[in-house]
């Protein structure tokens, strides 16, 4: 977040806690900082971190704008959060808000001891790449300090690879080097890196044999000066030529990606650093007819209209062309398209009129007429509209045109709110028109088309929910559904919730009712509505979303899209993607703490936890150790979190007030899913690979035991208030339930095809 959104954002908390001009009903109650115990080296500098927060439960990171103080300058100063270390000794760090100051925080400033370079055995990088190395000092009171950004850096060979401050080294030529950073007299390495020069590049298929509108993923592996032959899909420059007949992607997550177009053939080709691969062979077969959707529509002027082009190929298969085709219109003052940057058939609607819309692809084409209708009037119902403060309700847009025919025309305005801070109205495509009751009260809602306008009187008043008791939620990724199971006879009960394609993850929100389901095939996440156990709302987010992770008190969810290398954040009161935050690669788990201030992710593909804070800044990347990799799952305790790795068979344990790794405790064969208790000091992990579930005891941070299971556990949820832990098995398709009180097995049941995920209801 920027220095001036922080700086609005307090401003509006302020006025509303002092009565001004806001009518934001939220008052300042407490400020923090974060980590609560820090250390660091004399000369070195550490970022640290202030929250507000307010009577409504939200936090905000006032960094930027607190008034920061040290107790002993002669130890440590610090500035806009910013600490820098003087001397050895201890100074309390103090920030605050008007009259409002945080609890103190002690900052250590203890000698630098040694310095590690982490990776310590990084392989070989390509002559022309990069690779990043970061550095972990080691501090004489036994913590650590990331010293990346801070240490100098050195490579004994410059003609063989460079390396840059903050530690990114670049590959030169074919050789050795040796990689080193050093601080203050200390010196961390010396790492030994190799680095190859690229003798050609292969790509694969070779051949490609297609219709328009599919898609093919190509992959480039190079041939290395030493015989290595690494995949450089993600870093080759891809090129298609001639574009009109396949396209290629360069772009981040897509890279490589080809898309059919127009008949006919083309090569594709990769080339990094001079090198270019021998083309890749593709042929397309274009469709024999098209035919442009819908027919003869109406629209209104100042609005957009979405066209359909669908092919029809020799061997009577019907596919989308509407991505490839290029459309035009014949009175570009009725109505225009963009084929360049713009969705491809997506109409911006002018003046009144008719015009002729076309789609092109290659030889063939098809056309329909539209006609821009004149609106003469709007109306919005219901009217008035009743909305329960903290929950979402639709309003539809009606509006009638000059030859007395009527359409609804939701979609194509523009909502406003008179008082936002008692009811909201979104915008975005997925909820114009939908309202969310933030206060109990009454709030105008006007709807705007073009010149004409409308408005609604939205009432918002509390109702009191009334939540389902002992239930569990199980994911099965063989149904596309959720199921639900009574916890109370431990049986499958009711008719199994559809959701989207190949789900891999659930949680609820008990205040809302609602669970969030992750679809990993269709790129999506389910809203299931648990008073009437049905899916109200499909929200769009990136590709693959597998772990999620719900903050109730910020009203957020958190999704970790596995192939797009990223975190979905959404607004759980619009059910709505607000922001979207680069992470590793591979992301799979993801744990939110209470007050929705940190957000934790598991990176499989990078082999590091990603740490974000309430403004959806990335404020640290945790690298797992050598001796624990594949993390893929993460629960967090109290200042702990537990990060299951796949690929160790062990669970990562790091220390979220320093994000350090503090140690790793051994688990069974590719654990998948952990749970804890914290009040029992118990984690829970389901092994997969073993067929086992690991017992941890979370306050020694040392195993406790193991209960064999069977079926392939997958995902494990632990239930305190009854003191039962529930174990999903994949393979078997049953979930298991055990007593925490000696992990004796308590019933199992028959689920359906592929149970992925559990959550349970308080």
């Amino acid at each position: 977040m920027s220095t001036f959104c922080r700086a609005l954002l307090l401003v509006v908390f302020l006025l509303s806690g002092c009565g001004g001009g806001s009518s934001h009903p939220a008052t300042l109650v407490s400020v923090s900082v974060l980590p609560t115990a820090p250390s660091l080296a004399p000369g070195t500098t550490l970022q640290l971190y202030a929250s507000a927060q307010y009577s409504d439960g939200s936090a905000v990171d006032v960094t930027s704008t607190a008034n920061w103080s040290s107790g002993t300058s002669s130890v440590a100063t610090v500035n806009q959060g910013l600490a820098t270390g003087v001397a050895a000794g201890q100074s309390l760090i103090t920030a605050s808000l008007g009259t409002l100051s945080s609890v103190p925080v002690t900052l250590t400033v203890s000698p630098l001891q040694s310095i590690d370079i982490t990776p310590v055995t990084p392989g070989v990088l390509v002559a022309g790449s990069r690779l990043q190395f970061s550095a972990t000092g080691h501090l004489g009171n036994g913590t650590t300090q990331n010293l990346t950004s801070q240490v100098s850096w050195q490579s004994s060979n410059t003609g063989v690879a460079t390396i840059a401050a903050g530690g990114m080294a670049t590959g030169v030529g074919a050789g050795p080097t040796q990689i080193s950073g050093s601080f203050g007299g200390v010196t961390g390495g010396p790492v030994s890196l190799t680095v190859a020069t690229l003798q050609s590049i292969s790509v694969s298929p070779a051949t490609w044999t297609a219709l328009s509108g599919d898609q093919q993923q190509f992959s480039a592996t190079g041939l290395l000066s030493n015989g290595d032959t690494p995949d450089l899909t993600t870093l080759v420059t891809w090129s298609s030529t001639p574009s009109t007949v396949a396209s290629i992607s360069n772009v981040a997550g897509s890279r490589g990606r080809a898309t059919a177009a127009a008949g006919g053939s083309a090569s594709v080709t990769a080339s990094y650093n001079g090198v270019l691969s021998t083309p890749a062979a593709v042929t397309v077969q274009g469709p024999s007819s098209i035919t442009v959707t819908p027919v003869t529509p109406s629209a209104v002027s100042g609005t957009t209209l979405q066209f359909t082009a669908t092919g029809s190929f020799d061997n009577n298969a019907d596919r989308d062309v509407t991505a490839v085709a290029t459309w035009t219109s014949s009175v570009p003052s009725a109505a225009s398209f963009n084929n360049v940057s713009g969705p491809r058939g997506l109409a911006s609607i002018g003046s009144s009129g008719t015009t002729f819309v076309r789609a092109t692809l290659g030889s063939v084409s098809d056309e329909t007429t539209l006609s821009v209708k004149a609106l003469r009037s709007l109306a919005i119902t219901p009217s008035p509209a009743t909305v329960p403060r903290g929950t979402s309700a639709p309003l539809t847009l009606t509006g009638t045109f000059s030859d007395s025919s009527t359409e609804d025309l939701t979609s194509s305005a523009t909502w406003v709110s008179g008082t936002p801070s008692i009811a909201q109205v979104g915008n975005a495509p997925e909820t114009k028109g939908t309202v969310l009751g933030v206060a109990n009260g009454t709030a105008t809602i006007t709807a705007t088309v073009g010149t004409l306008s409308t408005k609604v009187t939205v009432l918002v008043q509390t109702v009191v929910p009334t939540t389902p008791a002992d239930k569990a939620y199980l994911v099965s990724s063989g149904l596309n559904a959720l199921q639900v199971l009574d916890t109370s006879t431990n049986q499958i009960t009711g008719t199994p919730i559809t959701v989207g394609t190949a789900p891999q993850g659930v949680a609820l929100n008990t205040s809302t009712n609602k669970a969030y389901v992750t679809n990993s095939g269709s790129g999506t996440v389910s809203v299931v509505d648990l008073t009437t156990n049905t899916t109200v709302k499909t929200i769009p987010v990136r590709n693959a979303p597998w772990g999620i992770a719900l903050a109730p008190s910020t009203s957020r969810a958190y999704v970790a899209n596995k192939f797009s290398g990223n975190l979905s954040v959404i607004n759980t009161d619009t059910d709505s993607v607000v922001a979207t935050i680069p992470v590793g690669t591979s992301p799979e788990g993801v744990a939110a703490n209470a007050s929705g201030s940190r957000i934790y992710v598991a990176n499989s593909g990078s082999n590091t936890v990603s740490v974000i804070n309430g403004s959806n800044l990335v404020i640290a990347t945790i690298p797992t150790t050598l001796s624990a990799s594949g993390p893929n799952n993460i629960a967090l305790n109290g200042n702990f979190a537990y990060v299951t790795c796949s690929n160790s068979n062990n669970v990562l344990v790091i220390n979220t007030s320093t994000n350090t790794v503090t140690g790793t405790i051994s688990a069974g064969s590719n654990p998948q899913g952990i749970a804890i208790d914290s009040a029992a000091n118990r984690a829970y992990v389901a092994n997969n690979g073993s067929n086992t579930v690991s017992v941890l005891n979370t306050s020694t941070n040392t195993p406790a035991g193991t209960i064999s299971v069977s079926g392939g556990p997958m995902a494990v949820a632990v239930r305190p208030s009854t003191g039962r832990y529930y174990v999903v098995n994949n393979s078997g398709s049953t979930v298991t339930v055990f007593n925490t009180s000696n992990n004796g097995l308590v019933a199992g049941a028959q689920t359906a095809a592929g149970p992925v995920a559990i959550a349970v209801l308080p």
